[in-house]
């Protein structure tokens, strides 16, 4: 799986990118996409227009991503937790038995700033 986020903060664009390794599949409609890069394990549930992303390690969260709407969440670190929330401007996704693509838009808010974010992930049956 090839993961791929892009920032937005006062028109500068940073891309991160990372690959990992998982497995993906359907079951009632929606899609569990389950993948691992370094110690951080992340899992997706796909159902309509609402995306739960649950990351757990050093760095976790459990965050919903809801087409059209504004969802808060805690983001934990080594050094405590921050509250943070995010408003989901698009999801798009295609999935079959062959791998797909992922995309979530959205504006993240953190502390004073607002960072505009397009993550894409890439899974590919091997």
């Amino acid at each position: 799986m090839l993961v791929t986020n892009h920032q937005t903060i006062d028109g500068e664009t940073d891309i991160i990118s990372e690959q990992g390794t998982g497995s993906f599949r359907e079951a009632d409609g929606k899609w569990y996409i389950m993948y691992k890069t370094g110690d951080i394990s992340v899992m997706l549930k796909i159902d309509g227009e609402t995306v739960h992303v649950k990351r757990s390690g050093e760095y976790g969260s459990d965050i919903d991503y809801v087409k059209g709407e504004k969802t808060a969440f805690s983001y934990n670190t080594p050094y405590g937790r921050m509250d943070m929330a995010l408003y989901t401007k698009d999801i798009k996704y295609t999935m079959s038995v062959f791998g797909g693509v992922v995309v979530l838009e959205y504006d993240l808010y953190a502390g004073a700033g607002t960072i505009e974010n397009k993550m894409e992930i890439k899974i590919v049956a091997i």
